[in-house]
């Protein structure tokens, strides 16, 4: 590996991850657990000093496979589909970021009620 920066690897067990059941926000690479059902998962992306970014969010599976779930040049907003858990999110960036799930009962046109 080279770099021009100063970097830190830090190893934690699965259990210490933060939780994908709600609004999340950080800044800079994460890893994240998600043990829920299948969701289209919302992102926000903000750049980081310079102004670009890469942005990606990848799901690793028990198995160590890895599936793309979403990835974006720049500052934006998306949505990735989301297989059912458990998987562990991967999100590559040095700017800041937020996931957010649907809420649980979110509605929405077709379960509007009368």
């Amino acid at each position: 590996m080279k770099t021009q920066d100063d970097w830190t690897v830090s190893v934690r067990p699965v259990p210490t991850l933060r939780k994908l059941n709600g609004r999340l926000q950080g800044h800079g690479p994460d890893v994240l657990v998600h043990t829920g059902d299948a969701v289209d998962l919302a992102i926000g992306h903000r750049c980081d000093e310079d102004g670009e970014d890469w942005f990606e969010i990848e799901a690793v599976r028990q198995n160590g496979k890895h599936d793309h779930g979403f990835s974006k040049w720049d500052r934006g907003r998306g949505t990735a589909p989301l297989t059912e858990g458990p998987r562990l999110l991967v999100i590559h960036a040095s700017g800041g970021w937020s996931v957010e799930p649907p809420k649980l009962g979110g509605g929405g046109f077709w379960s509007r009620r009368r």
